[in-house]
């Protein structure tokens, strides 16, 4: 488990300005090599509202769909949900309803 985290870090620190963290309440995200991931608690889905796991105690890789052309601008984590900013009117959020 120590090894991911020490991944994401060398990933994160070493990755130039596509790199991005960004820490809710008792979760992170982290986007790295346009890849984005997260871990600590989901129980809201604001990880990866897809999944039934309450936590993630190790960086999980998260599955994102992009329109053609865009990419991942910022990330920004809240108490209990994610946004994804991919482009100029483009936000995905991550949260269950």
């Amino acid at each position: 488990m120590l090894y991911s985290y020490f991944l994401i870090f060398f990933l994160v620190t070493n990755g130039g300005e596509q790199s991005q963290v960004s820490c809710g309440e008792n979760y992170t995200l982290a986007w790295v090599e346009n890849k984005l991931y997260g871990w600590g608690d989901n129980r809201f889905g604001q990880i990866d509202s897809s999944s039934v796991a309450k936590n993630f105690s190790v960086p999980k890789l998260i599955e994102l769909e992009f329109n053609p052309g865009d990419s991942c601008k910022r990330i920004y984590c809240g108490w209990s949900h994610s946004t994804i900013l991919t482009g100029v009117l483009f936000v995905g959020t991550l949260a269950s309803t």
